[in-house]
């Protein structure tokens, strides 16, 4: 077996049932955030960061990034 390494545990983590039901959840909820920022915000939660300080900052951002004015 390989040995573990973060880029293995990632990989792992990310094709776990737990990791799949996270996603469909947030496409349920229409969360706008995309397979990597659904991560760093799992990876910040485990790392105990309260929830609402989370969103308190997601929040914002998500709202700039969807009134982002075209650029064509």
């Amino acid at each position: 077996a390989p040995p573990e390494t973060p880029e293995n545990l990632e990989c792992a983590a990310a094709t776990s049932p737990l990791h799949a039901a996270l996603q469909g959840i947030s496409l349920l909820l229409n969360t706008r955030l995309s397979t990597t920022e659904l991560d760093l915000c799992i990876e910040l939660l485990k790392a105990e960061m309260h929830p609402k300080a989370l969103a308190d900052v997601v929040r914002p951002l998500l709202e700039a990034r969807n009134h982002k004015p075209d650029m064509d």
